[in-house]
C-alpha cells in the first residue's frame, strides 16, 4: 500500500505502508524514504501518530493524537452574505496560485461556535439551526489571497 498526507505547510508526505505484526502497540509503519519514518495505531476514534528521521538511531517523537472533528456541516460557496465565492483548500495553504482547486460544496469539518449547541442538537431540542466555524484554509478565486487566520 502506498501512504499519502498533505501536511498544514503545503507539501505532501509519501511512501509505503506496511502492517506492524509484532505485537507492538503500533500498528502501521511508514517509510518516508530520506525524510524518515512514521508510525500509526487506533485508539478509539482517534489516530495517533510518531515520527522518526532517517537513521535507526534516532529518536522517536512524542505520540501526537489527532481527533475527528466535532461535527461535520455543509458548505456552499454560493451562499456568502456578501456574495464572495471562497473556495475551501483543505489544511494547505495553496491561495496565491492560478488555477484555484478547493471545494465549492460539499460537507466539511467544523466546530460549534456555542458549546451548548452540541447537547440541543442531541436532545433534539429547539432549532437545528446553530453557527459553525469551518475547519481549513478558504481562498477567493478572484482575490487569490489566502484569508487571514481566524484567532483562536
Amino acid at each position: 500500500f502506498r501512504f499519502r498526507q498533505r501536511v498544514p505547510a503545503g507539501g505532501i508526505l509519501e511512501g509505503f505502508l506496511e502492517r506492524l505484526d509484532d505485537g507492538g502497540s503500533w500498528t502501521w509503519e511508514v517509510d518516508l524514504g530520506e525524510r524518515g519514518r512514521l508510525q500509526l495505531r487506533h485508539e478509539g476514534s482517534d489516530l495517533t501518530s510518531r515520527y522518526r528521521s532517517c537513521g535507526d538511531s534516532a529518536p522517536w517523537s512524542s505520540p501526537r493524537v489527532a481527533k475527528r472533528p466535532q461535527i461535520y456541516a455543509f458548505y456552499s460557496s454560493h451562499l456568502h452574505q456578501g456574495g464572495h465565492r471562497y473556495v475551501h483548500l483543505g489544511h494547505g495553504n495553496g491561495g496565491g496560485e492560478f488555477p484555484v482547486i478547493g471545494l465549492t460544496a460539499g460537507w466539511l469539518p467544523a466546530e460549534l461556535v456555542q458549546l451548548g449547541d452540541l447537547e440541543r442538537l442531541r436532545s433534539g431540542s429547539g432549532s437545528e439551526s446553530v453557527r459553525v466555524r469551518f475547519l481549513g484554509a478558504f481562498c477567493d478565486p478572484f482575490d487569490l489571497a489566502p484569508s487571514p487566520p481566524v484567532a483562536s
